[in-house]
């Protein structure tokens, strides 16, 4: 049985400056909060991330080793895996094995890559702010792969784009699919470490990375080590808000709000809930400005459920996107870095 919920969170892309912060807000967001819970999996369909520093390109748990030993063999355009991967990580065949499929077949993405990556770096040399600079991974003949006897990974990567804006390289991936807790830490790894040597041979900075992941998902089994405390949160950024006010939504639906009420009445009443809280402290009244925020927070809970979201979730993206922002006070106001409004 499928389960679809309402805060789908198609079309979001959330920026962070390290990896570990990134896997750290989606891991938490798949096992509470997913678009789809099927038969194996948590899931969040058509999101994505960009990490202002790249090179903040790791976590705690992976095994980073295995990760060089990849991204050399990736690099080298060979089709047989090294030796060194294989100890490192014997599932990695599946990579390479062609059994049960025609000879000469390869799905190698250092082959692929290979026979690409120079035409999309010279691009960039003739049309330094183009956007034709791209790699193809996912090939229309890896099609074979669905229809055959055969243990060959079907790639997971579609494809990937460079540009140079403002004189550094961004990097923008498309990946078909994407294990957030054990694939995706060496996918950004690999794929950083390949704009970082892009970048050297443009002679540019490096600019921005940006990930998007049609389907990031969590195993079943893995959502249950998470939810009993087997994963290490990366970031104290990263305790976030879960479920702590579902309390009022059951109140709100045992009331027939959430049922009857529209998205509108509760604008309005969260405007009158503010003209409350106006009133109060501008007469300093601890009592009342107290109770009325209290109020308006549960307008707000009532609000985004009749939105088809939850606050949590609210709350946790702008936490993401303001937690490291920065700026200075003017006039009493928190102007945040590059406002000049």
């Amino acid at each position: 049985m499928n389960l679809r919920k309402s805060n789908s969170s198609n079309g979001r892309v959330t920026s962070f400056k390290t990896y570990a912060e990134a896997e750290s807000f989606f891991v938490h967001e798949i096992c509470h909060n997913p678009d789809y819970v099927n038969h194996d999996t948590s899931e969040m369909v058509g999101v994505g991330f960009t990490l202002t520093n790249p090179l903040a390109n790791k976590n705690k748990h992976s095994n980073y080793e295995y990760a060089q030993a990849f991204f050399d063999w990736l690099i080298s355009g060979k089709g047989e895996l090294s030796s060194e991967v294989l100890r490192l990580n014997p599932w990695a065949q599946r990579f390479i094995d062609t059994s049960g499929l025609p000879e000469g077949f390869s799905g190698s993405y250092g082959i692929k890559l290979a026979g690409q990556l120079d035409v999309a770096v010279n691009e960039l040399k003739v049309q330094k702010e183009g956007r034709r600079s791209y790699v193809s991974i996912l090939w229309p003949s890896d099609q074979i792969i669905l229809t055959s006897k055969t243990t060959h990974e079907y790639p997971c990567t579609v494809g990937f784009s460079f540009f140079v804006r403002n004189g550094a390289l961004d990097m923008v991936v498309n990946m078909r699919s994407n294990n957030c807790l054990n694939v995706l830490p060496y996918d950004v790894y690999n794929f950083t470490s390949l704009q970082k040597m892009v970048a050297f041979r443009l002679g540019v900075d490096i600019g921005y990375y940006t990930h998007f992941a049609n389907s990031l998902h969590v195993f079943k089994s893995d959502v249950r080590s998470v939810l009993e405390g087997g994963y290490e949160w990366q970031h104290e950024t990263t305790k976030l808000l879960s479920n702590e006010f579902e309390p009022i939504r059951k109140w709100a639906d045992k009331v027939g709000i959430l049922a009857q009420c529209t998205s509108h009445a509760q604008i309005v009443k969260l405007g009158e809930e503010s003209g409350e809280l106006c009133r109060h402290v501008l007469r300093n009244n601890k009592q009342g400005y107290t109770d009325a925020l209290g109020d308006i927070l549960i307008v707000m809970v009532n609000l985004a459920a009749s939105l088809g979201i939850s606050l949590e979730q609210a709350l946790n993206l702008a936490w993401q996107e303001v937690h490291s922002r920065e700026g200075k006070i003017k006039n009493g106001t928190f102007i945040k870095q590059g406002d000049n409004s």
